[in-house]
C-alpha cells in the first residue's frame, strides 16, 4: 500500500493542507489567469466590472479544440491586454455549477470553449471555439 499511496499522493502534505490545487494547464500558467471556482465570484466580476474589463474563459478540459483555442488566446490576447482586464479562467467540467451560473447570470447560452467580457456589469462580447481568436478586447 505504500507505494499506492505515494502514487497517489495520499499522505502528501499539499493534500493535507485543504489546499486546492491550480487547475490552469501548465502550458499557459505563466500569463496572469486568476482561477475562477466559486458562485461569489461571480458577484465579484461582475462588480469589478464598473472599473475593469472582466474576461471569463470556460474551457473543457476534455477537448482539444478547447486547448487549442486556449492557448491561442493565451498569447494574442492576455500579453496585449493583461494591465487593461482581469481574465478568469473557469475549468467548466470540474466547476459544473460555476459554469451553469454564468449562462444563467449572465443571459449568455453555454458553448464550450467560451470567452465572455464585462464591462459596466454587462457582457459587451462573447464568442466560442475559434469564434474566440477574433474577439475585440
Amino acid at each position: 500500500m505504500g507505494i499506492l499511496n505515494s502514487l497517489f499522493n495520499k499522505n502528501s502534505k499539499k493534500n493535507t493542507e485543504n489546499k486546492p490545487t491550480s487547475s490552469i494547464p501548465d502550458y499557459i500558467s505563466s500569463f496572469s489567469w486568476k482561477e475562477l471556482r466559486t458562485l461569489e465570484q461571480l458577484t465579484e466580476i461582475k462588480n469589478n466590472s464598473k472599473s475593469k474589463k472582466q474576461c471569463i474563459f470556460k474551457h473543457s478540459t476534455r477537448c482539444s479544440i478547447s486547448s487549442n483555442v486556449l492557448n491561442q488566446f493565451s498569447k494574442q490576447k492576455l500579453q496585449e491586454y493583461q494591465d487593461q482586464y482581469d481574465f478568469y479562467y473557469l475549468d467548466l467540467i470540474q466547476f459544473r455549477e460555476v459554469s451553469n451560473e454564468i449562462a444563467s447570470l449572465f443571459k449568455v447560452q453555454h458553448a464550450s470553449p467560451q470567452a465572455i467580457v464585462l464591462d459596466q456589469e454587462k457582457v459587451v462580447t462573447h464568442n466560442s471555439h475559434e469564434g474566440i481568436l477574433e474577439i475585440t478586447l
